[in-house]
């Protein structure tokens, strides 16, 4: 069956490079696209997170994007579930959470990473939840102020840029079936 799915945003990274080092509350919203992309986790009987797709919307309608998803399981069942979110943060001492998004970050076809971001009452927080690379030494599932991760996300993408060709985010992006239809309901 299927889960509750979530929108997921997509973290563009030439405005990432271009706000370095002004990571505001307003700069980090025009980083955040909103997308027609939606993740919907793909649950067994028991309601466990076996798997994931993403469904998409493009010039054709919407279609199937991708199966299984770059995500872990793990992360798509904590990103489709705000209670989880938000009980995880109060344990990490964060209250007042606002303004959840889970974006997809890529660079070129190799590197793709899943984020939580969320407000609180002092400032905006990132989470990495999967596929973190490396050399960025973040930890995933740990909260960091929203300024110290873009800020080696943005070193990556410049130093990357020149290396690799960025992909649209489009279903080739996912390498993906693209099959015509509406969204899953």
């Amino acid at each position: 069956g299927f889960g509750a799915p979530y929108r997921d945003y997509y973290l563009d990274p030439s405005k990432l490079e271009a706000l370095s080092p002004n990571y505001d509350r307003d700069a980090i919203a025009s980083i955040l696209q909103e997308s027609d992309v939606w993740v919907y986790p793909l649950i067994d009987g028991a309601g466990k997170v076996i798997s994931s797709a993403r469904v998409g919307k493009d010039d054709d309608g919407w279609s199937l994007w991708e199966v299984p998803t770059y995500s872990s399981n793990e992360a798509v069942e904590f990103s489709a579930d705000d209670a989880a979110i938000k009980a995880y943060l109060a344990s990490q001492g964060v209250d007042e959470v606002k303004n959840i998004k889970v974006a997809h970050f890529s660079l070129g076809w190799q590197h793709h990473m899943d984020l939580l971001f969320f407000e609180s009452a002092e400032e905006p927080y990132i989470v990495p939840l999967s596929r973190n690379f490396g050399d960025l030494k973040l930890e995933n599932r740990k909260v960091y102020r929203a300024a110290e991760v873009l800020e080696k996300l943005a070193v990556m993408a410049a130093d990357t840029s020149e290396k690799e060709p960025r992909a649209p985010e489009s279903p080739e992006t996912y390498g993906a079936l693209k099959t015509k239809g509406t969204p899953i309901d």
